[in-house]
């Protein structure tokens, strides 16, 4: 078999995603690779694949766990079950229940994911055509629809409906319409658009965007600035 590599000493490895959630997101990301660097994957991969496949694996949580299928039995997502059954709340010191909150909010958000999963492959399961005890599928709630859009509008103003009664218009959202700019090299004049926040969410203090002050900080910040105004310092 020919050497079809004979004289290349760079790869470029190149991976295509058509579709993102940022606006802003590269469709194509790439990065060259020499043939050492591919040699030495292949046997990192290979050791970590016989690791996982032996009778003692090395378990630990991260993001490649996320579409893995046997996290409802892998000890390192079931344990944060016990340490939920086990939280206790502290005596009444503000210190100690601030902290519980926070240890609370991190085990319900990570025992949540197990529930999700396990759902999802009952159904599986079940659509397979295995018995979970105590569980079976059901049909959905009736969504309706019209049979035709393109024949259902003429119908309905022929029997005396007027237009407003069948037909409603509405802007898209600018999230939708800069989704399709974006297809087409448009782009959408920022003065055309306005943002305001929705209200205030309780999220992980890594992931917040806008820091909201608290009512003891917005008080403790007013009667400074009412303080220096007093003094003319402002």
């Amino acid at each position: 078999m020919p050497d079809f590599f004979a004289g290349v000493s760079e790869i470029a490895l190149a991976i295509l995603q058509p579709q993102s959630l940022e606006l802003d997101a590269a469709m194509v990301s790439c990065i060259t690779v020499a043939h050492a660097e591919l040699d030495e994957f292949i046997e990192i991969y290979r050791a970590r694949c016989e690791e996982a496949l032996s009778e003692t694996p090395r378990l630990e949580r991260g993001a490649h766990c996320r579409f893995c299928p046997a996290k409802p039995i892998c000890p390192e997502h079931t344990k944060p079950l016990l340490d939920l059954a086990r939280l206790a709340m502290p005596l009444p010191t503000a210190e100690d229940y601030y902290r519980v909150l926070g240890a609370g909010l991190d085990l319900v958000d990570t025992t949540k994911e197990i529930g999700i999963t396990l759902r999802d492959q009952a159904k599986q399961a079940l659509d397979a055509g295995h018995a979970i005890p105590g569980y079976a599928l059901t049909e959905g709630r009736v969504v309706r629809s019209w049979q035709d859009e393109a024949a259902v509008a003429p119908a309905l103003l022929r029997l005396g409906l007027m237009r407003d009664d069948v037909i409603e218009e509405t802007l898209r959202s600018p999230a939708q319409v800069e989704k399709r700019a974006k297809a087409r090299g448009v782009k959408v004049p920022k003065e055309l658009i306005s943002s305001k926040p929705s209200g205030v969410s309780l999220v992980k203090a890594e992931n917040v965007r806008v820091p909201v002050p608290g009512r003891d900080e917005i008080a403790r910040s007013f009667s400074a600035a009412l303080e220096a105004f007093q003094k003319g310092e402002i």
